[in-house]
Formats: structure tokens, C-alpha cells, sequence
């Protein structure tokens, strides 16, 4: 095998050589159209605007508290995250400060389910609303400790 020394090249280089052969393409100017075209892509942070709620969300009152599946893995993540948002959407019709995400049967979680756990905090927190893991056996503590998520939840128990 051979090793084989590439020289390094910087910027201005790059520029002087597409100057000295035109057949290299440059790259074009933006549009002048094309700012006011993308501006539905910038993402704007902060509390939603309090609209209407749909009456079917007022409809019946929600728990204080939420449990997670017995697995929390790649084949219940979806259906999780369905039902915890639904949850977190009718909680904040009805102006619910606080709930708990009660993971005391969760017995099995991977990566996809702490992909769920941030989302979730991350939609209540958009919402307004406090959210603390109740329950959480030591196993689901100790991968949120590896992976330095531990900090973003609250726990109880």
C-alpha cells in the first residue's frame, strides 16, 4: 500500500485556478427572488399563539400523568410519541402546568426511545407545560446518565 501526500491548497488557490480555466463552473449568485422565497423555512422559537381550542380537545379532562409502554424501543416509539403529544396538546387546552411521564413498568428503552423521552420534553417546554419522569427504575436513570441527557428531565422516586 501506498501512501500518497496530497498538497494542500487554500481558498485563494482554489479561486485563482477558476479564474485561469473558465471551462471549471463557478458558483451562481443567488437570486435576488430567491430570500423572500425561503423565508417559510426560517424556524421561529418561542410560546405558540393561543388560538381557539378545538372543542374536542376541551372535551374530556386529561390525567395528570401519562405511562410510558413497557418497551420503550424503536417498534413503540411511534405510537408512543402519537398518544404523548395528543396528551400534551389537550393538556394545554385545558391549561395544565404539569404532568408525569410515569415510567415505572418501561422495562426495556433504546436509543429511539430517548429520542422520544426529548421530544416530549421538548413539546411540553414549547407548550408551557412542567414535565418530571415518575417511577423510572434504575436501568432507564443510568442510559440517561451515559448519554448526558439526565440533566434536561426531572425526576420523582
Amino acid at each position: 500500500m501506498e501512501i500518497v501526500r496530497l498538497p494542500k491548497v487554500s481558498r485563494r488557490h482554489i479561486a485563482s485556478e477558476a479564474q485561469q480555466h473558465p471551462l471549471i463552473p463557478q458558483p451562481a449568485a443567488p437570486a435576488s427572488g430567491v430570500r423572500a422565497a425561503r423565508q417559510h423555512l426560517r424556524l421561529v422559537g418561542g410560546v405558540p399563539e393561543k388560538s381557539n381550542p378545538d372543542p374536542a380537545l376541551l372535551a374530556e379532562p386529561v390525567a395528570r400523568s401519562i405511562a410510558a409502554p413497557d418497551r420503550l424501543v424503536a417498534e413503540t416509539r411511534a405510537q408512543f410519541r402519537k398518544d404523548a403529544i395528543a396528551y400534551l396538546e389537550r393538556a394545554a387546552a385545558q391549561s395544565v402546568k404539569e404532568f408525569a411521564l410515569d415510567m415505572s413498568r418501561t422495562t426495556e428503552m433504546d436509543a429511539s426511545g430517548l429520542g422520544i423521552l426529548v421530544v416530549v420534553q421538548k413539546k411540553a417546554k414549547e407548550l408551557g407545560i412542567r414535565m418530571w419522569i415518575a417511577g423510572a427504575p434504575q436501568q432507564v436513570r443510568y442510559l440517561l446518565l451515559l448519554t448526558k441527557l439526565e440533566h434536561l428531565f426531572e425526576f420523582e422516586g
